[in-house]
């Protein structure tokens, strides 16, 4: 089994978000299309909460992450800190820091609803990975 490095799986999971921004507004923009409008509920579901809100990472723990790996700390407050860390630098260098100080109390309600919904993703994660990890364990005792 390979040595789990806490760099390379920050790394994997860089990639992976910008990768899954990128396939979210195609989504977005197929959805639009699918839908007539940018109007529509679907559309703001997929648009607004997917994405911020981390339900696209719930594949991402449940394929990179073992049981082991995922009951540290360390990497369950790397994995539930980054999207909104990395949320509030991309929105500072987009729009500017002097709009996210402007917007405090708003831009402070979306980055704890990110953590929130983080936080349920990476436990359901979590908890999903432990319980496959024992059904394994439990088919292995049966056939040995």
């Amino acid at each position: 089994m390979k040595q789990f490095s806490l760099p390379v799986y920050l790394w994997k999971f860089f990639l992976y978000l910008i990768i899954s921004l990128i396939l979210h507004i195609v989504l977005i923009f197929a959805a639009g299309m699918v839908a007539g409008g940018y109007a529509g509920l679907f559309v703001f579901f997929i648009g607004i909460l997917a994405f911020p809100f981390g339900l696209w990472n719930l594949f991402f723990f449940l394929k990179v992450l073992s049981p082991e790996q995922s009951s540290k700390r360390l990497v369950g407050l790397v994995s539930i800190l980054f999207l909104p860390v990395l949320t509030l630098i991309i929105y500072g260098f987009v729009g500017g820091f002097q709009i996210i100080i402007n917007s405090l109390p708003s831009s402070l309600f979306y980055i704890f609803g990110m953590l929130i919904s983080n936080t349920i993703v990476y436990s359901m994660a979590h908890s999903i990975n432990l319980s496959n990890y024992k059904k394994r364990a439990i088919y292995q005792t049966e056939i040995d």
